[in-house]
Order: structure tokens, then sequence, then C-alpha cells
């Protein structure tokens, strides 16, 4: 799951780096070319090291990953993307329901070998799935 979720962060970075490129690779200023190359590559949301002009700031993820959903119509992909990073975190996403269920009765948490709702929504081919032809399609364009 977390392979899966950075591959979707690593396809909107990318994309994001590319658009930005291309004018400046079209127009050959090398000042700009090597502006972006460090800003994409030295961006970072710790502010001791942008107080001390370290690195550039990072747009967040989430920007990137919804102009990559808005831009190329891939319905779902924001939504895929969060129910990835509620499996990743520490919390009973991550933790417990991927494992078994809350008994809301007895309010206790109950381990099974199998569940009772499908598996394929808690898998990262289950979140890819519905999309995956259009997100590699504009990865790879």
């Amino acid at each position: 799951m977390l392979a899966a979720r950075s591959l979707i962060e690593t396809v909107a970075s990318l994309h994001s780096f590319e658009k930005e490129l291309r004018p400046a690779l079209e127009s050959e200023d090398l000042a700009k070319l090597n502006e972006l190359t460090l800003h994409h590559s030295f961006a970072t949301k710790d502010k001791r090291m942008l107080d001390e002009h370290i690195g550039f700031e990072a747009t967040n993820v989430l920007t990137l990953v919804d102009k990559l959903e808005r831009q190329f119509e891939i319905d779902g992909l924001r939504d895929g993307y969060d129910r990835l990073s509620e499996r990743c975190h520490p919390n009973a996403a991550g933790h417990y329901f991927f494992f078994g269920m809350l008994d809301p009765d007895w309010h206790n948490h109950l381990c099974r070998d199998k569940k009772q709702r499908s598996q394929s929504q808690y898998s990262s081919w289950g979140v890819l799935a519905p999309w995956a032809g259009q997100f590699f399609a504009c990865s790879l364009g």
C-alpha cells in the first residue's frame, strides 16, 4: 500500500515538474531550467531549512494529486489516495480494521481470518484498479 501511494505521489510530482519544465525547455531558458530543477530536487516543508535558505518550499502533495485528477479526469484518484493513506497511517484503519472488525456491542476487536467485507476494498490493487489505465497512460504520456 505504501508503494501504491508513493506511485501516485511520484506521478503527480513528476507531472507537475514536467508541466513547469516544458516552457523553459522550449525557450531554452537555462536560468529557469536550473531554478526549476533545484526547486523540485530540494523541496521541503522543514521550517528550519527554509529559514536558513537550504531548500525550497514544497507544494503539498494533496495539491499535486488533485491537479492530476482534474487534468486527466481520473475520477476517484484523490479518494483512492486518501484510502491508501488511511491504511498506511497508525490509526484504526491501519492497525485494527485491516485485520478484523470492531464489535460495537462488546466494545472489543475481533481478529478474523476472513473478512465479512470485500477484501478488494482494502488492497492497493482494489484502490488502483478502477483508474489504473488512465493513471499509467498519463504517467507515460
